[in-house]
């Protein structure tokens, strides 16, 4: 997703239309041989300070989407601005399109991995967890991993969220291609929620790369 975007925006949702032409085109050369497409709504797309949100890092900002209304425009904003694009090529939108038969919602965001990722995200559960407890008139306790209550809060926030992105997608943007997300992990906690989906999909690997320097770089 990031790729698609122009560099010089000032925002994370103004698509380059030479990159968007491309990947039309890639689309619909697969298509035309009779190859079928799934793809993220969020991956690595980079915000700017247009967005006017609080994280810039990809894998922070999943943290957000849950708890932070202006976070889930701007996921929607994105979404909308790429399924209801109309394809030259194949002379759909992306949302009609029977060739894209699945979608992933956010790749890889279950909270209990993204909570934390950041002081500005820690800081934000901390406090909404406290919130929790008062309004559900419990004891106040830690926000950590081994606490199941807050392990209970962070399940609720981010079933509220799926069910909110699954409805937007599907009614707002009539999108007709099977819907899914949290494509990692293996708690059983996530098996509830993923019965929300129409398929599931989930991200395992053998022999997964090292790095004997930086991460993701070659020496």
């Amino acid at each position: 997703d990031s790729g698609m975007l122009r560099r010089g925006a000032n925002d994370g949702l103004t698509f380059d239309p030479a990159e968007m032409d491309k990947l039309d085109y890639l689309f619909a050369a697969l298509k035309k041989r009779g190859i079928y497409i799934t793809t993220d709504l969020f991956t690595s797309r980079r915000l700017k300070p247009g967005d006017r949100l609080p994280e810039t890092n990809p894998r922070s900002t999943k943290a957000w989407f849950q708890s932070d209304s202006a976070a889930l425009e701007n996921w929607k904003t994105f979404a909308r601005n790429w399924l209801t694009h109309r394809n030259p090529y194949t002379g759909r939108t992306w949302a009609e399109e029977p060739a894209l038969y699945c979608i992933n919602l956010v790749n890889e965001e279950p909270l209990t991995l993204y909570w934390n990722r950041s002081k500005a995200a820690a800081a934000l559960y901390r406090k909404k967890f406290q919130e929790y407890c008062e309004k559900h008139n419990l004891p106040p306790s830690k926000a950590a991993h081994n606490n199941p209550v807050f392990r209970l809060f962070l399940h609720e926030l981010q079933e509220a969220a799926l069910v909110e992105q699954i409805r937007f997608v599907k009614e707002e943007l009539g999108v007709k291609a099977l819907v899914t997300s949290l494509n990692c992990g293996r708690e059983i906690p996530l098996a509830l929620l993923r019965d929300h989906f129409d398929v599931v999909d989930n991200h395992a690997y053998f022999d997964h790369p090292g790095f004997p320097k930086n991460r993701w770089n070659l020496p």
